[in-house]
């Protein structure tokens, strides 16, 4: 990973470990953000649903063998993860092409309510690979900033 602090991610229960905003230099894949509501700086409530579309690049895609799934992750109080409330990795947007763009609606009641949520909420969309069990983050969006009301 480069030079930019790495972050503890969970996921599905599972605990990884991702640079943020960034791809390793082993790995130029990218995740942009083409829209977003609420915008980044607005305030957000209990029943307030990210709706974003994102531009996304695998820069080595092995469908027979990896899953890939793009996911909203949150940052924690700690500064040191993110987390997120899917149940499985699963069910973040399946990924079934090399490039694209997709469209994500994303309710964040139980993120809000969790305490491990950082204030202001940073929120960042995650390409993770799932390969053979093992979930691994390989590039994530730049971070979006919203204050909680």
């Amino acid at each position: 990973m480069n030079s930019r602090a790495s972050r503890l991610v969970a996921i599905a229960g599972v605990a990884l470990v991702l640079a943020t905003g960034i791809s390793s230099a082993a790995s130029p894949s990218v995740v942009k953000i083409v829209s977003l509501t609420p915008a980044a700086g607005s305030t957000v409530q209990s029943d307030t649903v990210l709706k974003a579309e994102v531009e996304y690049e695998i820069q080595v895609f092995e469908p027979k063998t990896t899953h890939y799934v793009l996911v909203p992750m949150f940052a924690t109080t700690d500064g040191r993860g993110t987390f997120n409330h899917l149940q499985r990795a699963m069910d973040g947007k399946v990924l079934r092409e090399q490039s694209g763009t997709v469209k994500i609606t994303y309710p964040i009641r139980q993120e809000l309510a969790d305490s491990r949520l950082a204030k202001p909420i940073q929120c960042f969309f995650t390409l993770m690979q799932i390969k053979g069990g093992t979930i691994l983050p390989v590039v994530s969006s730049d971070p979006i900033a919203y204050e909680v009301k």
